[in-house]
């Protein structure tokens, strides 16, 4: 399925999607929870998929779906609603376009017999408390894939393709929810909102930028996740007074 047939039906299946990201929002209730039950179901259906139980359509469309589902969720939760508008509607289908770019990949890569089960015996004793941090960085880049979202990057194992699932249905709620937390504040009268950074040596430029602007207009600078090259990474918070 190509893109633009998907956003063709979305249409007729909002009703469908929005009430399965409400019972998200109803059973986990925090961003924590959320992210923690798309990740397990991102394992699971990577794990059909490379089984063979699923064809790569089906989990195309089911992928897609989760991700709607927990963009959608997360403005819930942070708007504090049940139902989102039309507006709010589209900012949750964004990430499809990004999605698709990785459809495409793992596509080539399962078609060629590229992916594989990586072997991590080597890691069994590894005391990762006694690595210093730009080390540990490295070696995560070795165990796994850490893609940049915009990247065309084809995966090199399954793990690689669970942990890029992560970044469109489980890494972003932090983010919807920061955006729906936003426009909540907007709706109440709040004038004044401040982007903070972490500032430790995760923090991008961007982050840091935003968080120097100090107290500016609500609306005036993007909420965590957005406007940043950490994108999904990003735990930058905002304050509004």
């Amino acid at each position: 399925m190509d893109l633009l047939s998907y956003i063709g039906q979305l249409a007729r299946r909002k009703d469908t999607l929005m009430e399965r990201a409400q019972e998200l929002v109803s059973e986990h209730k925090t961003v924590e929870g959320m992210e923690e039950e798309m990740t397990e179901r991102n394992r699971a259906l990577v794990a059909r998929f490379k089984e063979n139980r699923i064809r790569f359509s089906e989990f195309q469309r089911i992928a897609a779906d989760e991700t709607v589902t927990a963009s959608a969720a997360g403005l819930m939760l942070g708007l504090k609603k049940t139902e989102l508008s039309s507006v709010r509607w589209a900012e949750a289908t964004k990430i499809l376009v990004y999605l698709w770019r990785f459809f495409e990949v793992v596509e080539k890569a399962e078609k060629e017999g590229r992916l594989v089960t990586p072997d991590y015996a080597e890691w069994e004793d590894l005391d990762l408390d006694d690595i210093d941090p730009d080390e540990l960085d490295i070696l995560i880049d070795e165990m796994g894939d850490d893609w940049d979202i915009n990247s065309a990057q084809v995966p090199a194992s399954w793990d690689g393709v669970e942990s890029r699932l992560n970044r469109y249905t489980s890494s972003p709620i932090y983010g919807m929810a920061a955006a729906g937390t936003m426009g909540l504040n907007q709706s109440l009268g709040v004038k004044s909102m401040m982007r903070v950074c972490r500032n430790d040596k995760r923090s991008c430029e961007d982050c840091i930028t935003w968080d120097g602007m100090g107290w500016r207009p609500i609306g005036s600078l993007p909420p965590p996740g957005q406007g940043c090259r950490c994108y999904d990474n990003c735990r930058c918070y905002v304050d509004y007074r």
